[in-house]
């Protein structure tokens, strides 16, 4: 219980602190979907918000798997390769839409 509940707070309180700062970095680098006659929105909006989902998402488990021999619920979780097979296709999926955003596919 205290490892899902750690996993919770770890990745809402990510989620809370990424996506102002990768808003604002989109804002920057002008990341952003601008408005024209196919659009609903009327102002710029922010592409890369992936980013701050995927960072938010994975850091638990990241962590987890850094600090994994400090719980039994961890050694059972990282004790096949499974984990590292959905990390594995997750970051795929994730550069992908972000290659998506930045190049405009």
């Amino acid at each position: 219980m205290v490892t899902v509940l750690f996993i919770f707070i770890v990745a809402s309180l990510a989620s809370l602190t990424l996506t102002p700062v990768v808003r604002q970095l989109a804002l920057h680098f002008d990341l952003t979907d601008k408005p024209s006659a196919r659009k609903m929105h009327s102002g710029k909006i922010p592409r890369i918000g992936g980013v701050a989902l995927f960072g938010s998402f994975f850091l638990p488990f990241l962590l987890l798997f850094l600090f994994n021999q400090y719980s039994p619920v961890t050694k059972d979780f990282f004790s096949d390769n499974s984990p590292f097979c959905f990390v594995t296709g997750a970051l795929l999926i994730f550069l992908l839409g972000l290659l998506d955003d930045i190049l405009e596919l």
